[in-house]
Order: C-alpha cells, then structure tokens, then sequence
C-alpha cells in the first residue's frame, strides 16, 4: 500500500510539476500576445490620426481651390460684364443716329 501510495503521489508531484510548467508557459504567452496586442493598438492609432491629418489637408486644398474658383469666376463675370456694357453703349452710340435718321425720313413723308 505505502508502494502504491508513494508511486501515486510521485505521479501527482509530476502532474503538479507539468501543469506548473504549463502554467508559466501560457501565462508568458499571454504577456507577449498582451504586448503584441498594445503594440498594434498604438500603431492603429497612429495610422489613424495619420489619416485624420491627411483627410484635414485634403479638406483644407480643396476649400483654397474652391475659393480660387469662385475669384476666378466673379473676376471672369466681372470682365464679362464690362464688355457686354461696353459693347451696348457702343451699339446704342452706333444706332441712335441711325433710328433718328430712319425716324426722321419717315415722318417727313
């Protein structure tokens, strides 16, 4: 009986020996996962703010190019409309003495 007694427990002491062995194997698993874990989490944030800055710099050029656009259209409205005015005074300089003229041949028949 102490034979088997003493064999059965060597088992035991053995069994509690591996799963100790395993115990700290896992557990320092588990603690280079956990820093492979926060490592990926810093870097996902770093890339996101990456972007977050990129997207901010692409808003901000095309706010500048869209105000550019909007001068260069007022500034092209504005030529625009100084030729159409030039060009009506210029035709109504032109045709006033020829209405007056045809007016005046008209009432004299």
């Amino acid at each position: 009986m102490t034979r088997q007694y003493k064999s059965r427990f060597e088992e035991l002491v053995a069994k509690l020996s591996d799963l100790k062995r395993e115990k700290e194997d896992n557990k320092s698993k588990i603690d280079s996962l956990d820093e492979a874990l926060a490592a990926l989490e810093e870097e996902h944030k770093q890339i996101e703010k990456e972007k977050i800055d990129q997207i901010q710099g692409l808003r901000k050029q095309i706010d500048d190019m869209s105000q550019e656009f909007a001068n260069m259209l007022k500034s092209t409205l504005e030529k625009m409309s100084d030729r159409i005015k030039e060009a009506n005074k210029q035709w109504e300089d032109d045709n006033d003495g020829g209405v007056l003229k045809h007016f005046d041949n008209t009432q004299l028949k």
